[in-house]
Parts: structure tokens; sequence; C-alpha cells
């Protein structure tokens, strides 16, 4: 293995721990991180192929897992899709998206039989050059070109199909452009590949330079939409990434400083006796509903007000319920029930916004009002 077939391997090895870690995070949209761990999965077996494939470093192990890159091809797109709608729209995949697998289908249909033959058979096929007939004939002569142009289509659907969701919010607006154009990129490095292939003018190393690309979108996505999930509920881009950049400044919003003060006092108020904070399920777009103005503006006034993200703003008044729980309970609730019933939708995030709050956690502070 040369250099570049061990970076390859590290991308894999790196994009698989990454899945692990997205598929067990309980803060932000579990659900989307759950879509985009199998993203994330896909890539890092795409990865890990295209090292056997260039390295030749295990001959059976390739002939084995041969054209199984097929299946990650076929759905990168859905899933970059269903990841979009899930953190902006929070649906879940249902019966009605069937239709997103077409492509899978169509592959297991043709090449399930094929995945399960026997390596050996499959070797005396490659030594007879039978082969390329078994997996390139017919309609199937250009699989993965069919399957590029599909990836081609998703990462068109998924802006045009969504952006009208942030059309007053500049911010988000701008975090759906850059993951978009990444998948962009990510989708080019692929259909690069099989120009420079039909071509006739492809080289090893072009392999490497399109994996790049692709490791690039994986790095920017993570970084954006799942590292920092806050950027979805209400945190500007340029405080979530912290960067001195323009967008998501407030000096032409339109919301003049005694509106703002007043709508300040109206969320307190409302807080104060409506208790949403309670709902865990409560967003950015529920409380902007409460006041009657746009999502950008309830973010505004979070941020300018109250010096914090919408998640910390929520969590302080659910630490606030719980520690008025913990001081009068008398036995009847768990520390678990108490975090539940203030609003928390899990034990880390209470432990984690409580231990911020009052740097001990929720036992020790038990505990010390006790023995005071």
């Amino acid at each position: 293995m040369g250099f570049w077939d061990e970076l390859l391997f590290f991308f894999s090895i790196q994009a698989f721990l990454l899945s692990i870690f997205f598929l067990l995070k309980r803060n932000g949209n579990t659900y989307a991180n759950k879509i985009f761990s199998i993203f994330l999965l896909l890539f890092a077996y795409n990865v890990f192929f295209n090292m056997l494939y260039w390295s030749h470093f295990n001959e059976y192990l390739f002939t084995t897992l041969s054209y199984t890159y097929f299946i990650p091809l076929s759905l990168y797109g859905p899933f970059f899709y269903f990841f979009i709608r899930s953190t902006i729209t929070k649906e879940e995949i249902g019966v009605k998206d069937i239709f997103h697998f077409i492509p899978f289908v169509i592959v297991v249909i043709k090449y399930g039989g094929y995945y399960f033959t026997a390596t050996s058979t499959k070797m005396e096929l490659y030594r007879d050059q039978t082969i390329y007939q078994i997996i390139y004939e017919g309609f199937f002569s250009y699989i993965d070109y069919y399957l590029t142009l599909v990836l081609v289509f998703y990462s068109f659907l998924v802006y045009s199909r969504f952006k009208k969701y942030y059309k007053k919010d500049i911010n988000l607006k701008v975090w759906l452009l850059v993951v978009s154009l990444f998948f962009f990129l990510f989708v080019l490095g692929i259909v690069s590949y099989y120009l420079l292939t039909y071509f006739k003018i492809f080289k090893t190393e072009y392999d490497y330079y399109n994996t790049i690309s692709m490791v690039l979108f994986i790095l920017v996505v993570s970084y954006l939409s799942v590292v920092h999930p806050e950027i979805i509920n209400g945190k500007s881009l340029a405080q979530a990434i912290s960067l001195p950049i323009s967008i998501g400044k407030y000096s032409k919003t339109g919301l003049s400083k005694s509106f703002s003060i007043e709508l300040k006092e109206k969320l307190e108020s409302i807080m104060s006796r409506e208790k949403p904070y309670l709902n865990p399920e409560l967003r950015l777009d529920h409380v902007a509903e409460m006041l009657d103005i746009s999502r950008h503006h309830a973010s505004q006034v979070i941020n300018e007000h109250f010096n914090c993200n919408f998640f910390d703003f929520v969590n302080k008044y659910r630490v606030e319920n719980a520690v008025k729980m913990l001081i009068a309970n008398k036995g009847n609730f768990s520390i678990s029930d108490i975090s539940y019933q203030s609003g928390f939708n899990n034990r880390v995030s209470f432990y984690k916004a409580f231990k911020k709050e009052f740097g001990v956690t929720p036992t020790v502070y038990k505990e010390n009002k006790a023995t005071a």
C-alpha cells in the first residue's frame, strides 16, 4: 500500500467512526443524525472499496466485494435528501418515499445473485473475462452512468425543494446553499471519474483527488449541520463557526430597538405563564409563532437580549423548573423523571445543561441543598 492507499484507508476508518458517533449522538435532531450516520457508513464502505481496488491489497477480498459499490452509488442521493428534509421539516422516512429507493432495488434485483456467488466462482469469471458480460449487459451496460445521473438529479432537487423554507432567514438559507454546494462537489467528483473513464484519459491519481473532494463534503456537512445543530435552531452561522463574517448581522433587519425590547418582555411573559419549554419538541419556529414574528427576528431577540442561542435560552428555563422540583421533591420522582417533566428529552442533555448552569450535577446540587 502506497501513501494514497493508506490515506484512503484512514478516511474510510474515520468515516466509519463518525457514523457510529452520529448514530449514538443524542443532542440536536437525533433522527437526522441517524440518517447522516447511514450516509457516512455508505461513504466509508465506498472509500474502503476504492482502496482495495487501487492498492491490490487483498485480491480475494476485493473479488468477494466486487461491484458492490453500486449499492452506495444508488443510495447517496436519497439519504442526502432524507437528511436535509429531516433537518428542516423533522419529517421521517415513510411509505410514500419508496420511489426514492427504485435505483437501489434495481441494483439488488440485477446483481443480488452475483453478490452472493461464491468468491471462487467470481475469480473464475474474472480469469475468463466473462464477468463484464454479466455485469454490463443490455440496459445495464451503463448502470454506473445512470446511477450518477440520479445523483446529479438529487444535488439539484435538494436545494430547489427546500430553499423556500428559509426564504426569510438568511443564515439558514446560506447553510442550505453551502451544504447543497458541497454535495454537488461530492457528486462532481463521481461524475468526473466516469467522464475520464469514458474518454479513456483516466489516471489512478485522479480517483484519489475525487475521493478527497468527497471527503471535503463529509467534513463540511458534519461541521455545519451536526456538530453545530444550533444553526438550525436559532444561532447565526457566524456565531456557530466563530468567524468574523457578515452573515447574520442584525443591523438591517428592520427590528427597532423599542420593538425589540417589547418582544423581549413578551417572550419572558410567555415563558413564565405558558411554560412552552416543558415541551421537549419546542423549536425556534414555535417561539416565533408565539411572538408573531419571523424566525430570524425571534433569533435576534434571544441573541441580543439574553446573550445566548435558542438551545441555551430554553434550557435555562428547563433547569430552573428542575431545580424547583428537586427542592420540593419528597422522593416521589427520580432524577430522570424530573428531567423529562422539565422538558428534556434525555438524561445526557439534562445533566449537561444543569452542570453548565450550576457547575455540579443534579444529584450533588440536591445533596448540597439538603445539608445546607
